[in-house]
């Protein structure tokens, strides 16, 4: 059952990020030499779960949520349980390196961002450099 945000923001307001980013991410992987059951998805701003949900009924099996807000895991956990592998609270513009490594433990190859906040936007630019070029750095 939706929540009353939920429903201003999807019905009333008629966002359709969820499923137009999915389709999109659909698309391209049409397009590459990548199965979507085998990515391991990393949604970043994942708040409630609305778009680990578009992602799972579309067939990806691994997924990771990361938000900055502790209620959006709570709003996960009490209307989409079990939608995400794990789901995290942190900014990931200053994670120790202990929650660093357990989120990069996952793997994960795909990244998403929903309806975050548009702050999220500049702090994508800073999540590449710190996490990914890390990444890189350890091989």
């Amino acid at each position: 059952m939706m929540t009353y945000n939920e429903q201003l923001f999807y019905e009333r307001l008629k966002c359709q990020s969820p499923s137009k980013v999915s389709e999109i991410l659909q698309h391209s992987l049409s397009q590459s030499e990548y199965n979507l059951s085998e990515l391991r998805v990393l949604a970043l701003g994942a708040g409630n779960g609305m778009m680990g949900e578009t992602l799972k009924k579309q067939g990806f099996s691994r997924l990771i949520g990361v938000d900055i807000i502790d209620e959006a895991q709570q709003a996960t956990e009490r209307d989409r349980p079990g939608i995400y592998d794990a789901y995290y609270v942190a900014d990931f513009c200053n994670l120790n390196e202990d929650l660093h490594d357990e989120i990069a433990s996952w793997m994960p190859d795909c990244l998403t961002t929903v309806a975050a906040r548009s702050s999220a936007i500049f702090r994508l630019k800073l999540f590449y450099y710190h996490f990914y070029h890390s990444q890189v750095q350890k091989r």
